[in-house]
């Protein structure tokens, strides 16, 4: 048990297996670590749960793919707005058919794949 902490101190002091941590400096037989709070990573902020079911919302409602793009001249990840195909078959099956008019308006006014690098449409 007095290993366990002996080497968490050890670390802690930015010594590991009798070597100094890199960026650490010796200072009295000891190595300790030289960073100030200005060195440290900044915390990131964390999303409130209703930005989180949005995100989570805008992911699942896209589809994504790679695709050539040749403004990029490369593949690239392209996404495009996507549709819950059993919604609209539900909602064609229920209006006797009558959906079946806004799902192809929908279809031609959907946006194709874009970009994700540039946004312009790839084939």
């Amino acid at each position: 048990m007095s290993v366990v902490f002996a080497d968490y101190n050890a670390e802690l002091a930015g010594v590991r297996h009798g070597k100094p941590f890199p960026g650490s400096q010796s200072v009295g037989g000891c190595a300790k670590l030289c960073h100030t709070m200005a060195d440290r990573p900044h915390k990131q902020e964390r999303l409130t749960p209703r930005e989180v079911v949005a995100r989570i919302v805008q992911i699942l409602s896209q589809q994504e793919t790679t695709k050539f793009c040749p403004h990029c001249g490369k593949h690239v990840l392209s996404l495009r707005p996507g549709t819950s195909r059993l919604r609209q078959v539900m909602l064609t099956i229920v209006t006797a058919g009558l959906w079946l008019i806004a799902w192809i308006v929908d279809a031609i006014r959907r946006p194709g794949w874009r970009c994700s690098v540039c946004d312009r449409r790839v084939g």
